[in-house]
């Protein structure tokens, strides 16, 4: 067994909108070097008018540091592109730098974030934000794009503004719960939200609403397998027609500096896919107004990062043979499923201290295919956090606004180590998730089995 033996993992998305606002085609690259960000856009209100409230989260791992002098620097380039949900006009453009300078090379692989927040004025309407991050050390970018609705909150009819939803842990500050998908550690989560343009004498009656729904969670297929067929979860990834409400919550809203204000904590739910719905009422009327909306993929609790014995098992799936992953599923007990699984790393790699580095090195690939290619499931179980993991980063990715074609050779006429991927449109823009499909051929079944092969005889990549 692989006694005293630290599962030590080092480290270096997405919107649901279905219009192509710039079919622009890039070269770019995968890890290391490309940045792994979340985001949150919320509508605000300032006293000089409506607009959206920008806040980006930036681990250290996913950031490139150079040495200069005694203290390690990482630069970045923040761009934003602002279009009117409809017609995809581009209507506001801005970016600038940021940089972070940290003292010890422990400091820039620690999961750690840096907090970048930003205000910008827009009118009342509907809008896709795109944010783009991009690492100046090496000219890597990485994109998220979300809907949000700015309310008319100088107007004089009732809006609801934002919705605030922050992680309870312990005895530690509450921190915003930012991008699509969270880890499911929090002890519990905390969601607010506020209505304006209400007398402050006016009853307000104020609803959340979570409703679960369900979604696809398979492990995906080795590359030569068929194809998800349209019409099949696998391929949709939500089932709108699939939600169950969980939870609702009432309460007369309150009054906080001339606002009317919900706030209610409850235990994190999941894992899953929810969706997190408010709305309110006037005095004794039954006109109900609807508020902001929020979805959010609950994953494992230490997400990104695999950590229990259930997390580290299941992306077994790509390199263990049918009748080793019945072993290992079989156990009937935590601790005999670990003495199997740990014979497993150990037939594989031949030595304790060999199948040590071979686990740093597989679950270090898990961790960064969680980090990229989260969607309503986690990274590794998908088309390309699959690809990622046992082949590696490719040479080239060439992105288009619906497609990803990754080259793991300098050929362009290389068709077996080329992988095209194509975006499925998930049912409605309510989903801020994106999914990937990838277009199986049998003739993958070769690199697939070497680079399995190479992976079981200890070497990894």
């Amino acid at each position: 067994m692989l006694a005293g033996v630290t599962f030590i993992l080092f480290t270096s998305c997405g919107g649901g909108d279905t219009t192509d606002y710039a079919a622009l085609e890039r070269q770019s690259f995968y890890l290391p070097g490309l940045p792994s960000f979340q985001m949150q856009v919320s509508p605000s209100i300032t006293g000089e008018g409506s607009g959206i409230d920008l806040l980006l989260r930036i681990p250290n791992t996913s950031a490139v540091f150079i040495l200069s002098g005694a203290r390690r620097i990482a630069s970045i380039l923040i761009e934003i592109q602002v279009f009117e949900s409809t017609k995809g006009e581009l209507i506001l453009e801005r970016a600038w730098p940021e940089g972070l300078s940290v003292e010890t090379y422990a400091a820039t692989q620690a999961l750690d974030a840096w907090q970048i927040e930003k205000h910008l004025p827009l009118p009342p309407g509907e809008f896709v934000v795109h944010v783009f991050v991009q690492d100046q050390n090496t000219g890597k970018r990485a994109m998220r794009r979300q809907h949000t609705t700015v309310g008319d909150v100088i107007g004089m009819n009732p809006v609801s503004g934002e919705m605030r939803i922050f992680s309870l842990e312990g005895k530690g500050d509450p921190a915003p719960l930012l991008g699509s998908q969270i880890g499911g550690s929090a002890d519990s989560m905390r969601i607010s939200f506020q209505v304006h343009n209400v007398a402050g004498d006016q009853t307000v009656h104020g609803l959340l609403t979570i409703v679960r729904y369900g979604s696809d969670t398979t492990v995906a297929l080795p590359p030569f397998s068929f194809s998800a067929m349209p019409g099949a979860l696998s391929y949709t990834g939500i089932d709108e027609e699939q939600g169950d409400t969980i939870q609702t919550v009432r309460q007369v809203m309150t009054n906080l500096d001339g606002r009317k204000s919900f706030q209610t904590t409850l235990q994190l739910p999941g894992p899953g896919v929810f969706a997190f719905a408010t709305s309110f009422t006037l005095g004794a009327t039954s006109a109900v107004h609807t508020g902001p909306r929020r979805v959010l993929a609950v994953m494992q609790a230490g997400f990104p990062r695999p950590s229990t014995l259930h997390e580290l098992v299941g992306p077994l799936r790509y390199l263990a043979s049918k009748r080793e992953w019945d072993t290992i599923d079989s156990a009937t007990t935590l601790e005999e499923q670990r003495i199997r699984f740990e014979e497993f790393w150990l037939r594989t790699a031949g030595s304790a201290d060999a199948a040590s580095n071979l686990i740093r090195q597989y679950y270090t690939r898990v961790e960064e295919a969680n980090l990229h290619f989260s969607s309503f499931k986690e990274g590794w179980r998908t088309d390309r956090g699959m690809l990622y993991i046992i082949l590696g980063p490719p040479l080239v990715v060439q992105t288009g606004i619906n497609s990803e074609i990754w080259r793991y050779s300098s050929s362009d006429q290389d068709v077996v180590n080329t992988y095209s991927f194509q975006r499925v449109h998930l049912p409605s823009n309510v989903w801020p998730f994106e999914q990937y499909l990838l277009d199986r051929q049998a003739y993958y079944d070769q690199p697939w089995l070497v680079a399995v092969e190479r992976w079981r005889r200890g070497r990894g990549f």
